[in-house]
């Protein structure tokens, strides 16, 4: 035996060492020349003429000063037929090209069996699966066919919003969670420095909106709160958004149950919608069921009004409105959204009512190309207000000086608009002109409901009055709804003309040629008109007095 297990090589043959003045004998030194040859035989040679019968420990580790890539199992620094189990970090210095299923399970199996790390300057080429029970750095680029992943940690970023802008790089986490109650901009990465198919997974956990730039500055998507989406880059050429594939992936809350579709033409099966908010066309298939919608289109449009300073504030919020076409041979209908500014009576404007006596204002939504306007007009003035027509607008001026009851007063003077009734506001001011006194009525209206409500007989009912009226006297129809009077008089003078007057136009019930005779008739009298009793003649006994109201 040439080595004594340990690699020490040992002279064991009989006659050795030799000394001073030994005869050389033939036997003695064939022995030496065969242990010498075992031994010899025993080492690695460097051409590669001889294979290795156990494992060789390389406690400084195996250096290669080949250059060669390798790209299969015959060519590299390092080739083995068997696996390769390392117990340290392997650190590829570019590409790593793994073929198939490995013979190394552990670090102790496979060909080569190493304590220290690998370090590979060229391409690592391994023919079956690599097992790696540490981490894997790897520089440039790794290979890998069909592989079996149990899971991977992709890493994560949170970043608070903070109305400011968050610019990814290559070394960005993959996904990205944004949350707080700003908003906050994007900046994908440059693509050149990228390869295609790299991604990012964006998460807005805020309450504000995301938008998501390419590195040019060009838009490629923007998330609402509660909504993911996924980038992939698709280029390394431009800065632009077309190098960037865009989709929304889920939301990050679901309430309700059953399934959730996402579909451009989804089928929902018994879906319950109770509330639908749409700005522009919702249009329902042919059904053969039944189709029950909830929509936020009010019926009843929402106003206020408020004293303050002696002005009259009119205000009204979230409008959804249908508005006829200025061309009134047209039956086109367009639809306007929007919260219109706020409409002021100002202190000395009187609107044509009265000290001390109820009125009614009706309040008006104009469509002003495309903009809702508030506008508003005494109910005792008697304009045409059923929608069909168009109407022409006063500005109210804020100077005090709106004080007719048949004009139409709006904070800016506008010409043949559509318009919509969208409720009245009563009230009882001392002086008129001078708005003190908060509104005893405000009532939202839904399109025809004014003339529904305010039309003869409609909730009114035969009142005798003859004990509270008086000739004469001028009387006002505060009831916001046309009243009728049925009135008898008894007169004392030949050709007598007897009647009323309503809002300063004479009526006439009757003419009288013989003294001591009653004579009388009915009329009907406008919202907010006044009416007084008259005669053309001597006196007039007042008889009976109803009125419808």
């Amino acid at each position: 035996m040439s080595y004594n297990g340990s690699g020490t090589f040992q002279i064991n043959t009989s006659g050795q060492p030799v000394v001073t003045g030994t005869v050389i004998s033939s036997t003695a030194f064939n022995a030496l020349t065969a242990d010498l040859a075992t031994g010899l035989s025993t080492a690695i040679t460097k051409d590669g003429q001889t294979a290795t019968t156990a494992r060789i420990p390389f406690a400084a580790g195996i250096s290669s000063t080949l250059i060669t890539d390798s790209s299969s199992t015959g060519t590299g620094s390092i080739i083995t037929a068997g696996g390769a189990g390392i117990a340290k970090a392997l650190y590829v210095g570019t590409t790593a090209n793994i073929g198939g299923t490995t013979d190394s399970s552990s670090i102790s199996t496979g060909t080569i069996v190493t304590a220290g790390g690998v370090g590979i300057a060229k391409n690592l080429y391994v023919g079956a699966n690599a097992n790696i029970a540490g981490t894997l750095d790897v520089t440039g680029t790794v290979t890998v066919t069909n592989p079996v992943v149990n899971n991977i940690k992709m890493g994560y970023t949170t970043t608070a919003t903070a109305g400011a802008t968050t610019t990814l790089t290559i070394s960005s986490n993959y996904r990205q969670f944004f949350t707080g109650v700003l908003s906050q901009t994007i900046v994908l990465p440059v693509t050149s420095t990228l390869v295609t198919g790299i991604a990012y997974e964006i998460e807005n956990n805020s309450t504000g909106t995301l938008t998501v730039n390419s590195s040019g500055g060009n838009l490629v998507g923007t998330i609402p709160a509660g909504v993911c989406a996924h980038a992939v880059c698709i280029g390394t050429t431009l800065t632009t958004a077309a190098d960037w594939d865009w989709d929304y992936i889920s939301n990050t809350s679901i309430t309700g149950t059953g399934s959730t579709v996402l579909a451009n033409s989804p089928t929902l099966t018994s879906p319950v919608i109770s509330t639908i908010t749409n700005t522009g066309t919702l249009t329902l298939p042919t059904t053969t069921g039944t189709i029950a919608l909830t929509s936020n289109i009010v019926q009843i449009q929402p106003i206020s009004a408020s004293v303050a300073a002696s002005a009259l504030t009119i205000t009204a919020s979230a409008l959804n409105l249908d508005f006829r076409s200025t061309t009134l041979g047209s039956g086109t209908v367009t639809k306007v959204i929007g919260t219109p500014a706020n409409l002021v009576i100002s202190s000395g404007s009187t609107l044509g009512t009265v000290n001390a006596t109820q009125s009614r204002i009706v309040v008006i939504a104009l469509n002003n190309a495309g903009t809702i306007e508030l506008a508003a007009v005494n109910i005792s003035g008697g304009n045409q207000l059923d929608e069909t027509n168009l109407i022409t607008t006063t500005a109210e001026g804020g100077a005090g000086a709106a004080d007719s009851a048949n004009v139409i007063y709006s904070t800016t003077a506008r010409t043949s608009v559509a318009y919509r009734v969208i409720g009245y506001i009563e009230s009882t001011q001392a002086t008129a002109g001078t708005w003190a006194t908060a509104p005893s009525t405000i009532q939202g209206y839904g399109g025809q409901a004014l003339n529904a409500m305010s039309s003869v007989g409609y909730g009114q009912t035969w009142q005798l009055l003859t004990g509270s009226r008086a000739i004469g006297t001028t009387y006002y129809n505060t009831t916001g709804k046309p009243i009728m009077i049925a009135a008898i008089f008894a007169n004392n003078s030949t050709n007598q003309d007897v009647g009323f007057t309503v809002n300063g136009v004479n009526i006439g019930f009757d003419r009288t040629t013989t003294a001591n005779t009653a004579g009388g008739g009915s009329l009907i009298v406008p919202p907010g008109a006044t009416y007084v009793s008259y005669t053309s003649a001597g006196t007039l006994t007042l008889q009976t007095w109803n009125e419808l109201r």
